[in-house]
């Protein structure tokens, strides 16, 4: 469900040689992984301020860097991807595909490109947030009427109402109010906002359409359209709704993001 999906036309436009690695300076690579290194410890500051009053507080999930594909609590991830694993509380990521990722917003933009990985850091962050938050709310209502509305399990991993979609937009959105926090504290540098939009826009899902193969791609939504997904892997939104999410909470920050459900709306 947290996977991160880029779409097939946006690959293969501008990423399909980068994503190979046969593009990819070493030097690239390692510059994007300090970056993102940075940002992580920036991103648990901001999520502290963001909820102060939060008891227990968020643990703060492992960042972890890998090629091809990589073992996790969640089970085995593939390549191009980023992925926030609440078994192991752990950001999983692929390098070279988030340095192929940052050098296709340069090439787009002609800007330093890095915060488009960056974004999808603050993205996957979000999931984490929010699977802490659900845990903790699941543990208080163990016993109550209220359990039910949790998914079974041990470690309680969210509300069954808010999932796939919701749960991706509000990622969305939570990225968006970080950018904003960025902004506030003066380190957003010009073309960043830029950037993240391209990482938002450049993950935006086909349609999963009954009957229809291969799914439609990238549709365009009417204002106000609830979409339900089908299928977890197309769950993120199209291009222009994930912007529109991430807008909403870089517009009004993290009070804007808490109610998943509203977002889609």
């Amino acid at each position: 469900m947290y996977s991160w999906i880029i779409s097939l036309v946006v690959i293969a436009a501008i990423a399909a040689p980068s994503v190979c690695g046969a593009e990819i300076p070493e030097g690239d690579v390692r510059q994007v992984k300090a970056k993102l290194v940075f940002a992580n410890r920036y991103l648990e500051i901001t999520w502290r301020e963001f909820f102060p009053n939060q008891a227990p507080a968020i643990p703060v999930p492992r960042l972890v860097a890998y090629r091809g594909q990589v073992a996790s609590g969640c089970g085995t991830l593939g390549p191009q991807n980023a992925h926030f694993c609440g078994a192991d509380n752990t950001i999983y990521y692929d390098e070279v595909f988030l340095t192929s990722l940052a050098k296709a917003a340069d090439r787009a933009l002609r800007t330093a490109g890095d915060y488009a990985a960056i974004a999808v850091l603050a993205h996957e962050w979000g999931h984490a947030v929010r699977y802490w938050q659900d845990a903790e709310a699941c543990r208080k209502a163990r016993g109550t009427i209220a359990a039910s509305l949790f998914s079974p399990g041990p470690t309680c991993p969210g509300n069954i109402f808010e999932s796939g979609y919701p749960l991706e937009a509000q990622a969305d959105c939570f990225a968006g109010a970080v950018t904003k926090h960025v902004r506030d504290d003066r380190l957003l540098e010009p073309g960043d906002f830029e950037e993240a939009l391209f990482a938002m826009g450049s993950g935006g899902d086909t349609l999963l359409t009954p009957g229809i193969t291969p799914p439609i791609s990238n549709p365009v939504y009417p204002e106000g359209t609830f979409v339900v997904w089908s299928n977890s892997l197309y769950s993120h939104g199209t291009g222009p709704a994930r912007r529109k999410h991430f807008e909403l909470g870089y517009a009004r920050g993290a009070v804007a993001c808490e109610d998943a459900l509203q977002i889609v709306r």
